[in-house]
């Protein structure tokens, strides 16, 4: 819209803004003339100056004024592009409760989670778990196992990744023996 153009526009809406009620409609058919896109310009900005019944000049109670705009609103969204704000699908919810718990139970996991072996150091190499050190004090230790040890499974578990040494930790009770 050219800057010419809205100064027409608000020039009209501002000379409106002087007449009477009654005489509000015959003075924009007259200044408009032909015009029905400077009609709906100023009809619009008069509509949201929020008086309604500004062309009219009758005077209307709050309550069917909510009604009013209530109905507007509603058919709006019927005949127009725009959407309307709504709720979520229910699957959309199901979806974001399962990252919100995901993620509360990562700190959960971090803090009470399955404790690592005290005192065992390992690398993974060549298919196998090999102890690199190992505290003389640790159970393990008294258990028979020793540095430069390989271990390939634990409970019959295969144990030649790290991933796979950490399933056997997380499955690991307290107090439980496990065949090495």
């Amino acid at each position: 819209m050219s800057p010419e153009r809205w100064r027409q526009i608000q020039d009209l809406f501002h000379r409106m803004l002087e007449k009477d009620g009654s005489q509000r409609a015959a003075f924009l058919n007259q200044a408009c003339a032909d015009d029905d896109w400077l009609r709906r310009e100023v009809k619009s900005l008069v509509r949201h100056a929020g008086d309604e019944h500004f062309m009219t000049g009758a005077t209307v109670d709050p309550e069917s004024r909510r009604k009013d705009e209530k109905a507007e609103t509603d058919t709006r969204y019927l005949f127009s592009n725009s959407r309307k704000v709504q709720r979520p699908p229910w699957w959309m919810c199901v979806v974001a409760a399962s990252f919100v718990a995901v993620h509360a139970l990562i700190p959960y996991l971090l803090i009470w989670g399955p404790a690592d072996i005290v005192g065992l150091q390992a690398a993974f190499e060549n298919g196998a778990m090999r102890i690199r050190a190992l505290a003389s004090d640790s159970p393990l230790s008294h258990a028979g196992l020793r540095t430069d040890d390989r271990v390939l499974a634990i409970d019959g578990l295969p144990v030649r990744y790290a991933r796979e040494w950490t399933a056997v930790q997380a499955n690991w009770g307290p107090r439980q023996a496990l065949q090495w």
